[in-house]
């Protein structure tokens, strides 16, 4: 199945499959970025009732830092989108020290989420879309989506590094 782009800039990409979100960083979020995902997945809610979310986090810098404001409006997101997410699987192409930036993120991000819904990271997008695809409530459309399918979605921000390395 071939994904919805809403927004699509050198920095990111946001769109969706069905009531799957999709959101490919290349490199650290913006507020204005993270309105856009809000704005789409709004749209998703509002036509499915429910909305599964993946994030595909491509590689950083090694001076890579999360703005606090940026921190701050996602888990605002999380707390807005709970009750109807099934879950968000966030995928990380990055290694090294960038790596552990977001990691060190994503675990603070976690603690501070009020979201009953699921949160994982990976390190492929198959294995992400597969835990999506077992969440109690998921859409049973997701089994029509494949890791193909969310890797176009992102082919034209991966870069050389990325394709090589098999994600």
């Amino acid at each position: 199945m071939a994904a919805t782009v809403s927004f699509d800039a050198p920095e990111a990409r946001i769109g969706h499959i069905g009531s799957l979100s999709l959101a490919f960083f290349r490199h650290a979020a913006t507020l204005a970025i993270l309105d856009e995902l809000a704005r789409s997945q709004e749209a998703i809610v509002q036509k499915y009732g429910m909305v599964a979310s993946m994030t595909v986090i491509g590689q950083f810098g090694s001076a890579t830092k999360i703005d606090e404001a940026v921190k701050k409006r996602s888990v605002e997101m999380s707390t807005k989108f709970d009750g109807v997410s099934k879950g968000t699987a966030i995928v990380l192409l990055s290694t090294g020290l960038s790596t552990v930036i977001v990691r060190t993120f994503l675990t603070g991000y976690f603690l501070l989420s009020k979201s009953t819904a699921p949160t994982k990271t990976f390190t492929r997008i198959s294995d992400a879309l597969q835990w999506l695809e077992s969440m109690p409530g998921a859409d049973p459309a997701l089994r029509n989506v494949s890791a193909a399918d969310i890797e176009k979605f992102t082919t034209a921000f991966v870069s050389p590094s990325e394709a090589a390395s098999g994600t």
